[in-house]
């Protein structure tokens, strides 16, 4: 047997497995009724129940193939001779019997016409057979229904209240939570006894980081139900949001149960639909959401402009040095050149400079996207890198004596080469704070 299944558990996926691997599985309680279950072939995912019967019919199917594949010839029978006895046993005698005759005007029997049947016995006897069974099965399902109790709506704001007055068309639901959080309503199309399965799943959002996953259970006369025991697989509470839902619901009556053994109908149906769960109104929680996402555009906008007016700074500190090392040079000597130029840098370009390197580790970077924060990264390295030649030049000052035109001229291409590395790193930069402004 093929293996062609696998099963998802706990948001992972496990297998490959049998058919006959998945029948024992779901027999034995080891998966749920409601978990997803894939073949290979099939388009989607889906839940157990779905597909059990087709696992048991692929089984069935290859369990047939096998047999047919065996030799189909029988043993042979050995055959005993059985010697005919000639003695014939004694055999009690039968003590006769008097019949006594009853008179005819006695008789119960005499004023009765006997008639042929019109149907054989045994028709007779399968009609009153089944006849008693359906008069059983009804007797049974009507004594052993229990009246379920009705669902009271408590502690729900009036937008909820108002909300779960409208109509709800066919092939939906409409969900609720209370005030707490701690109880959901189910909202159903129809009114017949069902059992009910939900599945909701919350992915984080700017309210909350956090990632929840809620399995409950319940059953009802349909119209309303509610849902108090939430079983969490993830998280540990209902938090307000938008949420993924699973409904899953079984029919329950007797109607529903005899079509589907005839195979008129399911008695299962899956719905998949996006909801919001808030305690309040749907319009407040999304008002919430569009306040939190202004003062998140409004930090961005504000994050970048510093990030831009640092650029800008290290960008004039490059002009800045190059002018005062041109300055420099006007000395006779390069040990002057290098002397006068320490100056300036001291007193114009290193407490500027030293400012912004210094800032990148004062960062709260918790507050930060990634993208801001690489940015900020790229700063802090060109300033540094701007140090580094500041520091490059004054030592290449140093080396030199008399300073001749020639001499300057060459230091002047040595900075100006420099200068314009710097200068395209500073261009890249610059670009990517314009792509996000």
């Amino acid at each position: 047997m093929q293996k062609n299944w696998y099963i998802n558990q706990s948001g992972k996926n496990k297998g490959p497995f049998t058919a006959q691997d998945i029948i024992d599985f779901y027999d034995k309680g080891l998966i749920k009724s409601y978990q997803l279950c894939w073949r290979k072939g099939a388009k989607n995912w889906k839940p157990v129940f779905a597909v059990i019967q087709l696992a048991r019919q692929e089984a069935q199917s290859y369990y047939e193939t096998q047999v047919l594949k065996e030799d189909g010839q029988l043993p042979e029978i050995p055959i005993n001779d059985v010697k005919a006895s000639t003695e014939t046993p004694d055999i009690p005698a039968r003590e006769p019997v008097e019949l006594k005759e009853v008179p005819e005007e006695e008789s119960d029997l005499a004023d009765i016409e006997i008639f042929p049947s019109k149907f054989p016995i045994y028709t007779t006897v399968i009609a009153t057979f089944f006849i008693a069974v359906t008069l059983i099965a009804s007797i049974y399902f009507a004594a052993g229904s229990t009246k379920l109790k009705k669902v009271e709506v408590q502690n729900i704001s009036v937008t909820t209240l108002n909300e779960m007055k409208r109509p709800v068309k066919d092939g939906d639901v409409h969900l609720f939570v209370n005030k707490e959080m701690s109880t959901i309503y189910a909202r159903l199309p129809f009114k017949k006894p069902v059992s009910v399965e939900l599945i909701l799943h919350r992915k984080p959002d700017l309210l909350d980081g956090s990632e929840i996953l809620i399995k409950a259970h319940n059953i009802g006369e349909g119209g309303l139900i509610e849902f108090k025991d939430l079983v969490f697989e993830e998280g540990r509470e209902f938090i307000p949001g938008s949420y993924n839902v699973t409904f899953i619901y079984e029919f329950l009556s007797v109607t529903d149960n005899i079509k589907n053994k005839l195979g008129m109908g399911t008695i299962r149906e899956v719905l998949e639909k996006k909801v919001f769960l808030v305690p309040e109104s749907r319009q407040a929680y999304l008002e919430q959401i569009a306040k939190i996402e202004k003062k998140r555009k409004t930090a961005k906008r504000k994050a970048i402009s510093t990030i831009r007016e640092k650029l800008r700074t290290l960008e004039s500190l490059i002009s800045s040095m190059s002018i005062h090392y041109r300055l420099s040079l006007s000395q006779k000597s390069g040990w002057l050149a290098h002397k006068e130029f320490q100056q300036r840098y001291a007193r114009n370009i290193g407490p500027l400079l030293q400012s912004i390197v210094l800032s990148n580790y004062e960062l709260d970077k918790t507050k930060l996207t990634s993208t801001e924060l690489k940015l900020e990264n790229e700063i802090h390295n060109l300033g540094k890198d701007i140090s580094a030649w500041s520091a490059k030049l004054v030592e290449k000052l140093s080396r030199y004596g008399y300073l001749n035109k020639q001499k300057r001229l060459h230091l002047r291409k040595f900075m100006d080469d420099d200068r314009v590395v710097l200068q395209s790193v500073k261009n890249e930069i610059q670009k990517q704070i314009e792509s996000l402004m």
